[in-house]
């Protein structure tokens, strides 16, 4: 499962190269999964973002609060995985400024699913760096199924099929 989220974002990777995106900022749920292997417990819906910062050129780089930090450590193939708190200097958003680095020339985001406090913190911390979308990048990507993942569909039906 890991290695074929690895290959995920290094397809995402080239895609972005291809389309002149530079860095792109994923928070929804379901694409973490699919591109860093883990699914967080304490998520957006309880104001607790996780992101997964993806640069072209770098490795990815996951932000999660503290107290999850242990458990996406060994669920997820990223290496570099950032943790945040809710009071001090170590905030989500202190943690996705070190990340973004060099104040970026724009920054992508899945616009229909970013949580509305990361949108808000982009809109008023990024006032001059345009917000995209990159949701038809990835979305193109994950229309088309893997033989990992075309297994995995096949698996379930057969489950289904058992319990009828």
């Amino acid at each position: 499962m890991l290695e074929e989220a690895q290959k995920r974002t290094s397809a995402l990777q080239s895609r972005m190269k291809e389309n002149g995106v530079e860095c792109a900022v994923i928070t929804d749920e379901s694409s973490i999964a699919y591109l860093a292997g883990f699914w967080g417990y304490l998520g957006i819906e309880f104001g607790r973002p996780t992101m997964l910062v993806i640069k072209a050129q770098d490795e990815p780089i996951v932000i999660t609060p503290l107290m999850e930090s242990e458990m996406v450590a060994e669920m997820t193939w990223v290496e570099d995985v950032r943790v945040w708190e809710n009071f001090g200097n170590r905030t989500w958003g202190a943690a996705l400024a070190g990340a973004l680095g060099a104040r970026p020339s724009e920054i992508w985001v899945e616009r229909n699913t970013i949580p509305a406090i990361v949108r808000n913190h982009l809109d008023e911390n990024f006032t001059d760096v345009p917000i995209k979308d990159i949701s038809v990048i990835l979305g193109a990507m994950r229309i088309v199924k893997s033989p990992f993942e075309i297994t995995g569909m096949k698996e379930a039906g057969s489950c289904q099929k058992n319990l009828s």
